[in-house]
């Protein structure tokens, strides 16, 4: 199996930081947020990546090939970095369109590696005689969520499928923690979206959720943050 990683944006809130550095190079207890996820997907066997650079994205290929163990990562250069994330992950279509499944992650989440292992554990769950295409982390603990207005809330069912998903929901009972396993059928999901002019992840996610195709798995009560701002950086140090 292979990790897909985003790590084309900027993180235009973490300035001055990100003024000529992308968001995923920012440094978090001695490690910078991309090295950080690179190693824990590597704790549970996970060894080969896709990384889709865009902002100052040659940084990030010199920073790995001195600092990490370069072996089995591959790069995408994603030019409409600025554009929402569904693009970003479209772009490693050629990539991994052979694959039965993959991992996907964003370079500016930080979180227990047991979160990946819980989602992992139910991966047999895509398989070609099923249904699902898509397995997305969710956490119902929503007292503890830091900055719940912003965060992509979703609503699901007794039974875990998704009933509807994006930060604008008003009825929810969990919010996606940023770490998803898919199969190739995303990309289609996320081509339809994109060509209707919605091209966030979570709008193709919500397509497959439609079609009767995205479960959720409940990873309440392990620790993850998704780092868009100062505050959150420093919560995430503590």
């Amino acid at each position: 199996m292979k990790a897909l990683i985003i790590a084309a944006g900027r993180g235009s809130r973490l300035r001055p930081f990100t003024e000529d550095m992308p968001k995923g190079l920012i440094p978090l207890l001695g490690l910078c947020l991309l090295e950080r996820i690179i190693l824990s997907v590597k704790e549970v066997g996970i060894k080969d990546f896709v990384i889709v650079t865009g902002f100052k994205g040659e940084k990030i290929k010199d920073f790995l090939e001195k600092k990490v163990d370069a072996l089995g990562v591959e790069y995408v250069d994603n030019p409409a970095w600025h554009r929402g994330n569904g693009v970003s992950v479209l772009s490693a279509e050629k990539k991994l369109k052979n694959e039965k499944k993959f991992l996907l992650l964003m370079s500016d989440h930080v979180f227990d590696t047991k979160i990946i292992s819980i989602i992992i554990s139910q991966s047999k769950i895509l398989n070609p005689k099923s249904n699902w295409a898509c397995l997305l982390g969710v956490d119902k603990n929503l007292e503890s969520i830091h900055d719940l207005e912003d965060a992509t809330k979703v609503e699901i069912s007794e039974n875990g499928s998704i009933i509807s998903i994006g930060k604008d929901l008003s009825k929810y009972n969990a919010v996606d923690c940023g770490v998803f396993l898919c199969t190739p059928q995303i990309f289609e999901a996320l081509r339809i979206k994109i060509n209707q002019g919605n091209e966030d992840l979570s709008s193709a996610v919500a397509l497959l959720s439609e079609q009767g195709k995205a479960k959720t798995v409940d990873i309440s009560g392990n620790f993850w943050i998704d780092i868009d701002t100062f505050q959150e950086l420093k919560i995430a140090e503590n």
